[in-house]
């Protein structure tokens, strides 16, 4: 965290990078020193706002049961990490310390100046990450939950290569699961477009006010990843429709049929299709996630940009990405309808951006920028955005509005 500067994240966008990882580890900066990690909490805080700031999707590494923790403060971290406004990121990567041949801390356990609290009660580790996963927000994605190294590598710590399998059975018979983005994708096992809502879920996050705007099915099931809860029968319903009715369907949407109108609990847009059933409150943050966008307001538009003076003034659209099968781009428009078990390609990557970009305009913002990658540049482009200045990023201007309408999908 301590390398990220202004002058880093020039270089960042000039290598065309739109993701940053930091090894955040711990957030007790008296574990950090006692391993000799080089910085403090206050350097991730740091690095997160600056990040955020210029439109970077953040993952942090976390390391529970390191030397100088215990159960305890490993759950204080989870804690501050999860409910701060300062330490929200975008997706995690948690990995447990391990002892490994040719190391310092191989050198403290020969020792016995460190003992993993995992050697002694591993059920410790296996509870706190279920509890980590029941309650983590469902904006974040788990990258990973273990890091993959060799049993014969592991001289001491969690010796449980299939750690992540241990956690879901965890889950499972507490009645809970994961509301991770990984846990809920949509996979192989898509509903009926007449199904599908959009959500908008506001929080703050490093002096900014971020939204997470998805399209969500029904509830995905209780217990495993994303698989095996679909598998399950947990959202993977299949389509009613044939497909000649899907595409008479959506071309009554476009003749003007009614779309979906905001509503739901405090600082959560819940829309759906009129004749759809709501989702229960208590699977709220449990449905099958279909697609996602990271809209940023920094909490002082009118501000300077410290690195890119082409940003002054814009909301920020930090990422955008639809899940499911992969769908070749190059299919006739025809036949771009969502369903036939692919959710690719059917309308809800511009479902999305028509969302953020009427929320974005209803709070007086009049241009709105992408980071994006240089692959993707092109898509953008369709949408109207426009490449500019020295950070590569994709802007457009907003109409005025003081009316958010949530978009159907298309």
């Amino acid at each position: 965290p301590d390398h990220i500067s202004w002058a880093e994240i020039r270089r960042l966008r000039r290598l065309g990078c739109t993701r940053v990882q930091i090894g955040v580890q711990h957030t007790d900066d008296e574990v950090l020193k006692k391993v000799n990690r080089g910085h403090e909490r206050s350097h991730a805080v740091s690095a997160l706002k600056m990040l955020k700031e210029c439109g970077f999707k953040t993952d942090i590494h976390i390391m529970p049961d390191l030397p100088g923790s215990s159960p305890e403060q490993d759950d204080a971290m989870f804690d501050d990490i999860l409910y701060s406004e300062d330490l929200q990121a975008d997706h995690w990567k948690v990995y447990p310390c391990e002892v490994t041949p040719f190391t310092k801390i191989e050198q403290w356990y020969t020792e016995g100046t460190y003992v993993p609290y995992t050697e002694i009660e591993p059920i410790k580790l296996i509870k706190l990450l279920a509890k980590v996963k029941s309650e983590v927000h469902p904006w974040i994605r788990l990258n990973r939950v273990i890091r993959d190294i060799p049993e014969v590598s592991i001289i001491a710590g969690n010796a449980n290569t299939n750690l992540r399998q241990a956690i879901f059975a965890e889950l499972k018979k507490q009645g809970k699961s994961c509301r991770c983005i990984r846990c809920r994708e949509v996979r192989d096992w898509p509903e009926a477009p007449e199904e599908l809502r959009v959500r908008i879920r506001e929080y703050r996050s490093s002096q900014g006010t971020e939204f997470f705007i998805s399209v969500e099915g029904g509830p995905r099931g209780l217990g495993g990843g994303a698989t095996q809860r679909g598998l399950a029968g947990g959202g993977g319903k299949k389509l009613k429709n044939t497909k000649a009715e899907r595409r008479q369907k959506k071309l009554d949407k476009l003749a003007g049929k009614p779309g979906y109108t905001p509503g739901g609990a405090a600082n959560v847009a819940d829309a759906g299709v009129e004749e759809a059933e709501p989702i229960p409150e208590d699977n709220a943050d449990n449905a099958t996630l279909y697609g996602l966008l990271r809209l940023r307001f920094n909490d002082d538009p009118s501000a300077p940009s410290q690195a890119f003076p082409e940003l002054d003034g814009c909301a920020l659209i930090r990422e955008l990405h639809v899940y499911g099968v992969l769908v070749a781009a190059l299919r006739p428009e025809t036949e771009r309808i969502h369903g036939e078990d692919r959710p690719q390609h059917g309308g809800i990557g511009r479902t999305l951006m028509a969302t953020a970009e009427r929320l974005a305009a209803s709070r007086g913002y009049s241009r709105i920028a992408v980071i994006a990658g240089v692959g993707v540049r092109n898509y953008y482009r369709k949408l109207g955005y426009v490449l500019r200045g020295d950070g590569q990023y994709l802007i457009k201007p907003l109409p005025e509005s003081r009316h958010l309408r949530v978009c159907d999908l298309e």
